[in-house]
């Protein structure tokens, strides 16, 4: 059976399909579930992109146009039918083709790989003049229709582009943005996404959930039991890795010695002193870009103990 093709997908999402089409689509739905599960996720993505469309701001011409500049098509390609669907169809459209390539004479979008060193930052421009930020031990790919594949930890400055979406695909979360600044971190068994602005949405790769965040929120993933959870972000050192200061206020001992063996590839301990009385203690500190035997001697010197360190290979 053919792909139904995007004129009918057009007009099956705005709801102006054929009975025949309808038909087309749902058994073409039917024929294989994987085509039902990229419906689902195109259907969730249009919802997103269409949730910020004013149409008195909608410009046909303007839309089809930077589509067509930014995906390498044939500016006539389909003109026709974009002004027979009106403004909403439009959207659809373009969105569906810039998610799922269903524009004909479209060409695979070239991808780029950079890879950062064990103690290695690195700061990467876009094409769409976007800005990353990679932290140590990362991978991201990143092509020119604004679909990034990350694995490991980086902070996206995206540029707006109201009608092109912006996509961030890791082994266990999608996030789709429209222009906004947020954190993403891969982790083996976990990941987190922090919105600094603008707004993103969560979902898992595997479907299930999905949460909206707007700056100051963060999603929290773990593979095991497979939860997706939405909550005020509390950590006030989530960039501590790129501006490399560690604030404390008032801070558990417990995560002061947790965020800077993070920091520092090390695990630390307090020597000669029960858990249970470093449970009860709280420290108030900052650290700059100082050396770790620097980072113990300060700490020892603020709790009057000792600290022993082990690395982590």
């Amino acid at each position: 059976m053919n792909i139904p093709d995007d004129d009918c997908l057009a007009r099956y999402h705005a709801g102006e399909a054929t009975a025949g089409e309808q038909e087309k689509v749902a058994a073409w739905l039917k024929q294989d579930p994987e085509n039902a599960r990229k419906m689902g996720l195109l259907q969730e993505d249009l919802e997103f992109i269409t949730s910020h469309y004013k149409e008195d701001a909608f410009n046909v011409d303007t839309a089809w146009q930077n589509f067509a500049d930014s995906h390498m098509v044939n500016p006539r390609y389909r003109w026709k039918q974009l002004y027979r669907y009106g403004a909403a169809a439009a959207v659809v459209l373009l969105a569906g083709a810039a998610i799922w390539g269903y524009i004909g004479q479209e060409k695979s979008p070239e991808w780029v790989s950079v890879r950062t060193g064990e103690n290695e930052q690195r700061k990467i421009v876009l094409p769409d003049s976007s800005i990353v930020t990679l932290a140590p031990s990362t991978m991201i790919s990143y092509s020119t229709d604004r679909q990034i594949r990350l694995d490991g930890k980086a902070f996206f400055e995206v540029s707006h582009e109201e009608h092109r979406p912006f996509f961030v695909s890791t082994q266990q979360l999608e996030v789709t943005v429209l222009g906004t600044s947020f954190l993403v971190d891969e982790q083996d068994d976990s990941a987190k996404v922090i919105v600094s602005s603008g707004k993103v949405r969560v979902k898992e790769n595997k479907g299930g959930d999905n949460v909206i965040l707007t700056a100051g929120n963060e999603a929290t993933y773990r593979s095991a039991p497979g939860t997706l959870l939405k909550s005020e972000t509390t950590d006030a050192n989530w960039l501590s890795w790129q501006t490399g200061v560690l604030m404390f206020k008032n801070t558990p001992v417990r995560e002061v010695l947790a965020k800077l063996g993070e920091r520092y590839h090390v695990r630390l301990r307090i020597k000669d002193v029960p858990p249970e009385i470093v449970s009860k203690w709280a420290v108030s500190a900052e650290f700059g870009q100082i050396s770790l035997d620097q980072a113990i001697k300060t700490l020892e010197d603020i709790l009057g103990v000792k600290l022993e360190k082990q690395r982590i290979k």
